[in-house]
């Protein structure tokens, strides 16, 4: 029978492992608490680790959105307003490397800009070489300055 007083925050984790007792801090917004209890169908667990799908109860009542992170405060994570990858083009329309681009990140999946700085791979010879346009379906390294910071 559900309860009226039960405050949970579902979702997977993403790496390392949390336990009852540990203290945390939800990204965006920087509260801090303690985990009451690790919950799953089977019922209370002792701890969840990378890949477990799971309910996290906090000994305070903080407002959690979707989309926020519930980190270790020993492991927080870094802010950052660039971003280093690999992507690959999917569009019928080349790329401009000096464009603008949209792209979607955690938390709460919000739309950030970037401006891309891209350097296309030579896969076969391991050499990089900067293009003039980038046609659909290949593959680019670049470093992403992002207009907004993220985690």
């Amino acid at each position: 029978m559900p309860q009226s007083n039960f405050r949970g925050f579902a979702g997977q984790i993403a790496s390392g492992r949390i336990a009852p007792g540990e203290e945390v801090v939800v990204f965006p917004s920087g509260l801090g608490s303690r985990v009451k209890s690790i919950v799953t169908y089977e019922g209370d667990q002792a701890e969840a680790v990378a890949g477990d799908s799971v309910i996290i109860t906090l000994e305070d009542e903080i407002d959690i959105s979707r989309g926020d992170m519930i980190v270790r405060t020993h492991n927080l994570p870094q802010k950052s307003n660039q971003v280093d990858a690999v992507i690959c083009w999917m569009s019928e329309t080349p790329l401009n490397p000096q464009g603008t681009i949209g792209c979607s990140t955690p938390p709460a999946r919000s739309r950030r800009l970037f401006r891309a700085l891209i350097t296309k791979l030579m896969w076969t010879r391991c050499t990089a070489a900067p293009p003039t346009h980038w046609p659909s379906t290949r593959l680019a390294g670049c470093n992403l300055p992002l207009l907004t910071p993220c985690f």
